[in-house]
């Protein structure tokens, strides 16, 4: 039985462990997939350093990393807060979904027309992967 438990960890393990041998062989300081790829920063980006914030208490410099990082914390909330039992509710789950997904792109745009490319967390990531290899076959 416990083998079964543990099969379906065994690829998401080794996935894990080949991104994280990525990251250390590309000298990349980032863990945000996107940016890894891309070299630019995703709709997500500032949300860890946000949550650290929060855990020591600077609330403050938790808005500058990401206005919505306590949209993370509130959202589930009140999207399990809404029964599950009628059409009208549901619709109301839609809207609520479909206001978050504006919001978060709304935000990514104006952050990057402020933030990008110089100041973290948009900043440029030059490390990137696709970069990097292009760098290294025009060297060559």
């Amino acid at each position: 039985m416990k083998k079964a438990i543990l099969k379906p960890f065994i690829p998401l393990t080794l996935a894990f462990l080949a991104y994280v041998i990525i990251l250390f062989i590309s000298g990349n300081e980032t863990i945000c997939f996107f940016k890894l790829y891309t070299g630019l920063p995703c709709p997500g980006c500032g949300m860890t350093r946000a949550f650290i914030s929060v855990s020591r208490g600077n609330f403050q410099e938790a808005f500058f990393w990401h206005p919505l990082w306590i949209w993370v914390l509130i959202g589930p909330i009140l999207y399990g807060l809404v029964p599950k039992m009628s059409k009208r509710v549901a619709l109301h789950r839609k809207w609520l979904i479909t206001i978050t997904l504006i919001t978060l792109v709304l935000i990514y745009l104006i952050r990057m027309l402020l933030m990008f490319p110089h100041t973290a967390p948009m900043d440029f990531n030059e490390k990137a992967i696709p970069l990097t290899i292009l760098k290294y076959l025009y060297a060559i």
